[in-house]
């Protein structure tokens, strides 16, 4: 897939990543091949595809935990690649933040209020912006009477929001989600949901890897990845309403889209939706109620 040709936050033209060295002869093998996506400021981006399609490796590659085999990678104007010097690589680390999966792998203080200061001590900020940046977060996360609590003895959505504000005290303009409501219970993972729509609200562009589909259906905008290429993107219904497409690449269709199709195999007449609200709403007013 190719660049479309738009300005972005951050732009991949032919982006390509291996994880292997060339080898001396025969093909290299891609985790991601020519890929063209172009995420817009403040944008709420959710992709999808199944596991070893290339989505972590995307976020890998957009944090700067690796770097691009071939192609390019544009991050607020700034190319991705070794030449970057040390201080355009701290700036592009202050404004691209990561959420992974597991909470526990990004705590490290026995306080949480040190753990979410840690990341603004790194970046040189003077005691008193610190102190307004711990705040500032905890509030956003909804955890400030738990600024002086212990990381450990918090549930598991509660130990993500700590990590969710550790990563808010930086101040990001980006922030990518990888897998982080996996190993949340339900409760948890609507916590998760409403902080990323809130951030997106306030011009923080957010990409959340997933493979939930109600996930994805509260995003802006869906990009389905398989085999390290782009196979689709659009609206989440456009996406979520294509069961066939879904299905081809191993993705579960939502099982309000799965039902609305179901009736329809019925005889009845019903438009598309996505959302479990949405299909509640369609299926009411089909029945008259």
């Amino acid at each position: 897939m190719t660049d479309t040709g738009k300005t972005g936050y951050i732009q991949c033209r032919n982006l390509s990543f291996s994880y292997e060295p060339k080898p001396e002869s025969g093909p290299v093998k891609y985790a991601l091949k020519d890929v063209g996506l172009t995420f817009e400021k403040g944008e709420f981006v959710a992709v999808i595809g199944r596991n070893s399609s290339g989505k972590s490796t995307l976020a890998k590659l957009f944090s700067l935990i690796i770097e691009p085999t071939s192609g390019e990678l544009v991050i607020d104007g700034k190319t991705v690649s070794s030449e970057l010097t040390d201080a355009e690589i701290l700036d592009i680390h202050r404004k691209v933040g990561m959420v992974f999966q597991n909470p526990d792998n990004q705590l490290i203080a026995t306080v949480v209020e040190e753990d979410i200061a840690f990341g603004p001590e790194n970046l040189g900020c003077p005691p008193d912006e610190i102190r307004r940046r711990v705040d500032s977060a905890l509030a956003a996360v909804s955890l400030t009477d738990y600024a002086g609590a212990e990381p450990a003895r918090l549930s598991g959505g509660q130990k993500q929001r700590v990590a969710i504000a550790g990563v808010l005290a930086m101040q990001p303009e980006c922030i990518i989600f990888d897998e982080s409501t996996a190993m949340l219970d339900p409760i948890g993972r609507r916590d998760v949901m409403n902080i990323m729509r809130s951030l997106k609200d306030k011009g923080i562009t957010v990409i959340n890897i997933t493979h939930l589909m109600d996930e994805a259906a509260r995003a802006d905008r869906i990009v389905i990845l398989d085999g390290g290429s782009v196979i689709a993107e659009g609206t989440p219904k456009d996406i979520l309403s294509d069961t066939a497409l879904l299905e081809q690449y191993g993705i579960i269709p939502p099982q309000c889209t799965a039902l609305l199709n179901e009736l329809r195999k019925k005889g009845f007449d019903l438009p598309s939706g996505v959302t479990p609200d949405e299909v509640a709403d369609i299926i009411a007013a089909a029945a008259g109620l």
